[in-house]
């Protein structure tokens, strides 16, 4: 069962201690969900509102975890039903201005110090069986020095490093979904760190990433090599999606191997309580039968380290399907960005300030993603009221029948008033045309384009209802 993670769920009773700044908060998210921006001028009925917002975002008795913590217990009351639960973790640069500008000179230095921004870090969570988005399980904002830094030295405990953030989002998630019988965390090769392999994986709780470092086996021996002379176990074919400016559509053949290998502690690790080493299973994908139009730096080589246990070929192509649905979190961090909720364009300069609105940015981007993961039906039977209110499902009705096309192709083939049927609507609202199986299926964008133009079509559709126009 899913629960939306939008205002109209959630309930801040009195964590603010104030009724004046629950009402704010629950408003604000509600805008910020319903005109997909975080523009304060802009989703404002009027200068009051836009102040009283503006006093609201400023106010430090009133900071963003209380919001977050709410759309946290909705993720995972969402997870009650689930038997196993994919937990999607990943950082992202968010660039307000460049080193040498003198706007925002005191925001912090991020990427290869030459802009300046925080970084976001955020876990979305989706159930194993049907993929379907249950909601945000972690988000944390990184801020930097605005001045160059020195490298912190060798001995640096984990706890006060950057890289302590993929520990904290396995340790809360884990917390979230406790009732939960299983938990895969997944991860890119940023997350590939001694500490959390040996911290993090319980009896519930596995870590599912790709291996960034050439480890050092116990006993002697590296891993690259190692699994890389292993017995081949199969061949299969793995879709790889488009990555603007990077990378065409395309179907990659590859080979597969696996093998269960004890990684040795590694030298930057320094907590003594650190075993020497820890048992993963590697599971190696590389292209073979390349296409020679495709550049070597764009053909696939994965190695996958997990603690799930790899017994055949079955188990190896579901851990890589389980990877692939990585792809998630990157489509959320896109959302966020240029082509969705704009967030890196806002004029606020106050960090605090922008950050309590990316926070409620990424609580309104869910339901953009739960739209896209119901897009094939496997939310049949989920209802669209966990998203829209029941006077926007009415409207979602009547534009259903106006954006239905003469062949069955062209007919929404969901389950009425589902997630799926609405995700059908707000599709074609974003401009998918639904015109054969070939077609590319629609994304976080059009899904959030789809909702601009739904949102809008509202205001006409409730001067409409309220005030008679005929």
């Amino acid at each position: 069962m899913l629960v939306s993670n939008l205002s109209s769920g959630l309930n801040f009773g009195g964590m603010f201690n104030d009724f004046r700044n629950n009402v704010l908060a629950k408003r604000l998210l509600s805008l910020v969900s319903n005109k997909m921006s975080i523009c304060i001028r802009k989703i404002s009925r009027n200068r009051a509102e836009e102040k009283a917002f503006t006093r609201f975002l400023r106010n430090k008795k009133c900071p963003s975890s209380v919001v977050l913590d709410e759309a946290f217990k909705k993720t995972q009351a969402a997870s009650q039903e689930c038997n196993h639960v994919l937990v999607m973790q990943d950082s992202s640069d968010f660039v307000f201005a460049k080193r040498g500008d003198s706007f925002r000179s005191h925001f912090g230095l991020i990427g290869n110090e030459t802009s300046r921004g925080f970084k976001l870090h955020s876990a979305l969570a989706f159930d194993a069986s049907s993929f379907q988005c249950l909601g945000l399980s972690y988000i944390e904002r990184i801020y930097r020095s605005p001045n160059t830094q020195p490298p912190l030295p060798y001995n640096t405990p984990i706890e006060e490093k950057e890289s302590m953030r993929w520990l904290r989002a396995g340790i809360q998630s884990k917390k979230i979904f406790a009732k939960v019988p299983m938990v895969t965390i997944i991860a890119d090769r940023e997350s590939d760190i001694y500490d959390e392999w040996y911290r993090i994986p319980d009896e519930q709780t596995h870590l599912l990433t790709r291996c960034c470092h050439d480890r050092s086996l116990f006993g002697g021996g590296r891993l690259f090599a190692d699994i890389g002379q292993s017995q081949l176990q199969g061949h299969c074919l793995v879709p790889l999606q488009a990555i603007t400016k990077i990378r065409q559509p395309r179907t990659a053949k590859v080979e597969i191997r696996f093998k269960e290998l004890n990684i040795k502690k590694a030298d930057k690790c320094i907590d003594k309580k650190a075993p020497k080493y820890v048992a993963l299973t590697v599971v190696e994908v590389k292209e073979v039968d390349v296409d020679p139009d495709v550049k070597k730096e764009e053909q696939l080589h994965w190695r996958l380290l997990t603690t799930h246990i790899v017994k055949n070929m079955a188990d190896a192509l579901q851990i890589i399907d389980w990877y692939k649905a990585r792809w998630n979190i990157e489509q959320f961090f896109r959302t966020l960005k240029s082509q969705g909720f704009q967030v890196e364009g806002s004029l606020i300069e106050n960090e605090n300030v922008l950050g309590k609105l990316a926070d409620m940015a990424c609580i309104a981007a869910t339901a953009v993603m739960q739209l896209v993961a119901a897009r094939d039906g496997s939310a049949n039977n989920v209802p669209c009221t966990i998203i829209f209110k029941p006077e926007e499902v009415e409207l979602l009705q009547a534009l259903e029948k106006t954006l239905r096309g003469k062949t069955e192709i062209q007919k929404n083939p969901h389950k009425n008033k589902s997630l799926s049927w609405a995700s059908w609507v707000i599709a074609r609202l974003g401009g998918w045309k639904s015109y054969s199986k070939s077609e590319r299926p629609p994304g976080p964008i059009t899904m959030k384009r789809g909702l601009d133009i739904f949102y809008q079509t509202k205001v006409g559709w409730c001067l409409r209802r309220d005030v008679g126009i005929r």
